[in-house]
């Protein structure tokens, strides 16, 4: 899916504000350090300028260790609803060669309803007694390249560029005496090449005390185990599942008993809230399904995108799997709606099960936006070379099974109809994928609907 992206940034470096910056007797590497770091997410314009998204702050504690790298505790203030709780705090280490473990703080980014998640970096530079000037390097499919050094208010400072594959790019200013991230851009692209750039800007940068360390660590601590135990992968899922939510729901006493009266207190309240909230639409989908599975198939009327007699699958005369979605090749990010998977599994089940991809875009749904759907749509199909049919659902087909968008859950939406009519199961949301066997939880479906040998 997106597939993570370990940033691109590239610095407006003039006029960057730091509040105390560190000599070279006073080596972040040695001392607990408390940073502010304010962020603002543009989008380019046309005319070469930027226009402002939205803002956000980030404040981070730099803890040295005994041995190896300093670590860096993070918490984003955030008050945009793109950005899940769970990625709102972290803690991140850093292995021998200063690789980041176990990743990057991300930031989250929707646009045109899809998500993009961007890597960043602040806090401390790991390995920056090892730069060396005009130095270039390669990790993965990273390319690194210390540009000229620069002057920050009387201290010397690295130019660190980092690209990355799509255009992708991250530039860091780094303090040469201690490895202090003093300002950061992430340029990167989505959609059909829209450039988004997000700038990071160190405000201040202070001594931590005993008591600022102690009240970072006992209220975060909690936090991290929960994060652990979600496991979220963002390559495969937009939101936490009911388990994950459950998870979230045996640590709210916990988080709350460590976060009160530290600068964790409002995190705390934030994940009660959403957990409450994301209880509630699990609950909204599962009863959906009770609602259909073992019902007979409300009227569905399909007009193939291709031409040809609109056809009922109320009583499909076979194994019949529905798939909703919009079915826009654009914006058009992974999973892609999973029809790969779709495809394959309807290959490889042809002669047991019929397919029908059901085009569910909203612009559908307006005599002058529905031609632009329809060649969207077409594009796509030709683009992923989708071997089973598309179609168009009449007025209120999608209503009658319970469109999940009216309960604020996106699709794509999963129904199995029996050749009788009787609706055998129906699922909101992604599959979880077996990398050998695809959608092993629909193809289980298929199986389990064969009649008996």
């Amino acid at each position: 899916m997106f597939r993570m992206l370990c940033a691109c940034l590239a610095v407006v470096f003039a006029g960057v504000l730091v509040g105390r910056c560190a000599t070279a007797d006073d080596g972040r590497a040695d001392k607990h350090s408390l940073l502010r770091y304010t962020a603002t997410l543009s989008e380019a314009t046309s005319n070469g300028g930027s226009q402002p998204v939205r803002d956000f702050e980030v404040s981070c504690l730099v803890l040295p260790q005994t041995a190896g790298f300093p670590a860096v505790l993070y918490l984003m203030d955030e008050s945009s609803d793109e950005q899940p709780w769970h990625a709102q705090f972290g803690r991140v280490d850093f292995d021998a060669e200063g690789r980041a473990a176990p990743s990057l703080p991300v930031q989250r980014h929707l646009h045109d309803g899809h998500s993009s998640w961007i890597g960043l970096r602040f806090g401390h530079y790991p390995a920056y007694a090892k730069l060396v000037a005009g130095a270039e390097w390669k990790e993965a499919d990273l390319t690194y390249r210390l540009l000229e050094e620069k002057t920050v208010n009387s201290q010397q400072c690295w130019q660190l560029e980092i690209n990355a594959p799509q255009g992708r790019r991250t530039t860091l200013l780094i303090e040469k005496s201690n490895g202090a991230i003093l300002a950061a851009q992430h340029r990167y692209f989505v959609g059909m090449g829209e450039r988004f750039d997000l700038n990071l800007k160190l405000e201040e940068d202070a001594p931590a005390d005993a008591a600022v360390v102690e009240s970072w660590t006992k209220a975060i601590a909690p936090l991290l185990k929960l994060k652990q135990e979600l496991k979220f992968d963002a390559e495969k899922a937009e939101s936490l599942s009911e388990e994950q939510l459950q998870l979230a729901e045996k640590s709210l006493g916990d988080v709350d008993k460590a976060a009160d009266g530290t600068p964790f207190a409002a995190l705390a309240g934030v994940i009660r809230r959403e957990v409450t909230a994301g209880q509630q639409r699990e609950t909204a989908i599962a009863n959906l399904a009770t609602r259909f599975v073992g019902r007979s198939a409300p009227p569905i009327v399909v007009t193939p995108l291709d031409g040809g007699a609109a056809i009922n699958l109320s009583k499909p005369g076979r194994l019949t799997v529905l798939h909703f979605w919009e079915y826009q090749d654009k914006p058009l990010s992974e999973p892609y709606g999973q029809i790969g998977y779709l495809d394959f599994l309807t290959q490889k089940r042809k002669d047991q099960v019929q397919v029908f991809g059901v085009i569910s875009a909203k612009p559908l749904q307006s005599p002058a936006t529905a031609p632009a759907a329809i060649r969207s749509a077409r594009k796509l199909q030709e683009f992923m070379n989708i071997g089973y049919p598309l179609g168009q659902i009449t007025d209120g087909s999608l209503e009658a099974l319970g469109d999940p968008r009216t309960i604020g859950v996106e699709l794509p939406l999963w129904v199995v109809i029996a050749a009788d009519g009787k609706i055998l199961h129906y699922r909101v949301g992604f599959y979880e994928v077996d990398s050998s066997r695809g959608l092993e939880e629909l193809n289980g479906v298929i199986e389990k609907a064969q009649p008996a040998k």
